[in-house]
């Protein structure tokens, strides 16, 4: 099960839309995009500093520097911009240079606070497990849950290895993923668990370039960054009708105010 589990970790390290079109590049064009997202990480854009972390740990302008990654996901994850606080938590679980377990688990839980899907999705199998010597099945059971009905990849195989282990998903010791799995069931065939197939129209989207984003992000960064908060005194964003908070928020850009 230990390398089961750090296959899958593995599998889905760093693949959000950019970094999973991100490859080594020392070309003038790539060393060019890396001064402009500098430029916009010195101007104080979470988003900025976030690629910086990228473009480090892949070496995509720039030499490839594990430290100055981890140091810019971390940095971008203080902004809140909850990816960068995914990949700072899987850096420190399984880079041998910088493991701390303690930290790994403290940016996986904010981005799963955030409802990261493969940060609720990890901690649940971490928890499901007692690779890390953190087995808890309570927890395991909600964060699970949560990334089933977000629809994890990865869950059918891990519902496979809970039936294999517990007979079943329990009601009893699994009673949040009990319930969703009763709710929306998975599809048997050939042994293995899958989502169903509906019947609605797939729709097949093509990726923009990298390039093309890149150019999308630069715009945003030549915005002044703006408050989310409350503005009056005393009064908290809770309190003010259609004040909106950047605490949850998987990135800023999402709400187009960079």
């Amino acid at each position: 099960m230990k390398k089961l589990l750090m296959l899958i970790i593995c599998s889905i390290f760093f693949t959000n839309s950019n970094a999973g079109s991100l490859k080594e590049c020392d070309s003038e064009s790539c060393k060019a995009y890396f001064k402009k997202f500098e430029k916009g990480a010195k101007g104080g854009h979470g988003q900025a500093i976030a690629m910086l972390g990228e473009f480090y740990y892949h070496g995509y302008g720039v030499a490839k520097d594990s430290v100055k990654a981890l140091g810019y996901y971390t940095k971008a994850a203080k902004k809140g911009i909850t990816s960068a606080e995914y990949k700072a938590g899987l850096i420190y679980l399984l880079n041998e240079d910088f493991k701390d377990l303690d930290k790994g688990i403290y940016f996986l839980t904010k981005a799963a606070r955030a409802e990261y899907k493969d940060a609720l999705f990890l901690l649940g199998r971490i928890y499901l497990t007692d690779e890390f010597k953190l087995k808890n099945l309570n927890q395991a059971d909600i964060y699970l849950a949560k990334a089933y009905k977000k629809k994890h990849v990865n869950m059918p195989e891990t519902l496979m290895y809970i039936m294999n282990t517990y007979s079943s998903v329990d009601e009893e010791v699994f009673p949040a993923l009990h319930k969703v799995v009763e709710n929306a069931p998975l599809v048997l065939s050939d042994n293995k668990l899958h989502w169903p197939v509906t019947d609605t129209e797939t729709i097949t989207i093509t990726s923009a370039k990298i390039e093309t984003i890149f150019d999308i992000q630069l715009k945003e960064f030549r915005r002044p960054i703006k408050s989310v908060g409350s503005r009056l005194p005393g009064v908290t964003c809770e309190e003010t009708v259609g004040c909106i908070t950047a605490k949850n928020m998987q990135e800023l850009g999402d709400m187009g105010i960079l």
